[in-house]
């Protein structure tokens, strides 16, 4: 009796910490509720970061790097090449979010 009045003490002490009402009772942790939370962190932080790098990569200007002059065609760079860049910035930042 007495272990489990000092848990339930433990938890009403956690409760009132977190600032749950005395009516509010906490329940004793167990490892499926550890992993489900872990599952939806990650998932929440996954949905995140795509969110993120996706407004990023949509707001960036595509042609703010490329320079087309009609004096030079030698520095001429084509849209193939600036879609080749931005699709290798792509891959960095999905290699970077693993």
């Amino acid at each position: 009796m007495r272990g489990k009045r000092k848990e339930e003490h433990a938890l009403r002490d956690e409760g009132r910490a977190l600032g749950l009402p005395d009516h509010v009772k906490l329940r004793p942790e167990c490892e499926e509720d550890k992993e489900y939370v872990r599952r939806v962190l990650n998932a929440s932080i996954f949905d995140r970061r795509q969110r993120e790098t996706r407004q990023r990569v949509l707001s960036e200007d595509i042609f703010s790097k490329t320079k087309r002059t009609a004096s030079s065609s030698m520095t001429k760079r084509t849209s193939s090449s600036s879609n080749h860049s931005r699709a290798a910035k792509l891959a960095k930042i999905r290699e970077g979010n693993r």
